[in-house]
């Protein structure tokens, strides 16, 4: 029997969706527009395949075809569903009332990151009035957990046997200026981050920006989320440094407590 068209279409279903959802993931935010040979090449797919799920997915609004260039893109269908999804009761709308008030105390912007297995998604944002930095994750997009602030602080809170089978099944690459690509190196920031009950990035006024992010733990002391505060480097003085530690930090504690989990993170700000 076929594997993928069994009698009852059990597994063709399950196949004919990883597919279809691992199109829709070879879009990212360096290429929001692709050719039909670029999808293909990126989800491994055969072009006769690749070109029939595009054809799909463009009838129900999820990819778009440009008529000009023929190019590719996400569908507005996707928006809406994101619009949804961010309505849903759970932790994104328990934890915006805690960032706007931190939003508004600290004038920066506020994000709320989803721990989803070895990578992180930004599912709540609250930005800050003209001058803060913008989000360096766009709202929805997946990152490594290593990459970001956020994710560090995800890390720090695993285990050390599933954080040693995270960094052996994960290769280190440098996304961005403040990537910690170096294991000897991301070792000891996460001995930090747990040392002092928190993340931050920061390497000095003209670096872009710095970061400071906390945990969110389930009722099982598993870290299912992080807030993180972003703020331009070059007004990251001592006093707005300490500030944002302190409202992070009670933040995340105050979080896990809506949802119904109870944690507390003492924190040393280290110098």
């Amino acid at each position: 029997m076929d594997a993928e068209n069994p009698k009852d279409g059990s597994t063709y279903s399950y196949s004919t969706l990883d597919r279809a959802i691992g199109i829709l993931g070879v879009f990212d935010r360096k290429n929001p527009e692709l050719s039909l040979t670029a999808v293909m090449e990126r989800s491994g797919l055969h072009k006769v395949t690749v070109f029939r799920f595009l054809a799909a997915l463009a009838q129900h609004g999820l990819i778009y075809k440009n008529p000009e260039t023929g190019l590719y893109s996400l569908g507005n269908a996707l928006i809406s569903l994101g619009e949804i999804a961010k309505a849903r009761p759970g932790i994104g709308s328990q934890a915006l009332p805690v960032m706007r008030r931190i939003g508004q105390t600290l004038h920066e912007n506020v994000a709320l990151n989803l721990r989803e297995g070895d990578f992180q998604r930004r599912i709540q944002t609250v930005e800050a009035a003209e001058g803060a930095v913008q989000a360096m994750l766009p709202l929805g997009l997946l990152a490594p957990l290593y990459v970001a602030t956020a994710g560090r602080a995800m890390l720090a809170a695993l285990p050390d046997s599933e954080l040693n089978d995270y960094l052996a099944r994960t290769n280190l690459e440098q996304q961005t200026a403040n990537t910690i690509a170096d294991e000897a190196l991301l070792r000891a920031d996460i001995a930090k981050v747990r040392q002092q009950g928190y993340a931050e990035t920061f390497k000095g006024p003209s670096s872009g920006a710095a970061g400071v992010a906390a945990v969110i733990r389930d009722g099982s002391n598993e870290p299912i989320a992080t807030l993180s505060v972003t703020i331009p480097a070059y007004r990251y003085s001592q006093a707005l440094r300490t500030s944002t530690i302190a409202a992070v930090i009670t933040g995340a504690n105050e979080i896990a407590a809506l949802m119904g989990y109870f944690q507390e993170i003492s924190s040393k700000i280290a110098p």
